[in-house]
C-alpha cells in the first residue's frame, strides 16, 4: 500500500506540473498579447513582474487542484498488489 501511495504523489506531482506549466504558459502569452490596460507592455518595453505575477497566478492554483484530483484518482483507481 505504501508502495502504491508513493506512485500516486508522484504521478499526481507531475501531472500537475505539466498542467499548471501549460495552462498557465497559455494564459499568461494571451494577456502578455492583448494587454489589457496596457500593465504587462508599454513604450518601454514588458513589465516582468507582472508577467510573472499572473503565471504565478495561473500555476499555482492549477496545479494545486489538479495534483489533488490526480492523486486521489490514480489512488483510488490503481490496481492493489496484494503480496505488499
Amino acid at each position: 500500500m505504501k508502495a502504491l501511495r508513493q506512485k500516486s504523489w508522484i504521478i499526481g506531482g507531475s501531472v500537475a506540473a505539466v498542467v499548471g506549466i501549460a495552462v498557465a504558459i497559455f494564459f499568461t502569452v494571451a494577456d502578455w498579447k492583448q494587454n489589457p490596460g496596457g500593465i504587462f507592455q508599454s513604450e518601454s518595453g514588458t513589465h516582468w513582474g507582472v508577467v510573472l505575477e499572473t503565471a504565478l497566478s495561473w500555476f499555482l492554483p492549477v496545479a494545486v487542484i489538479v495534483f489533488v484530483l490526480v492523486t486521489a484518482i490514480h489512488y483510488l483507481l490503481a490496481p492493489r498488489d496484494t503480496h505488499e
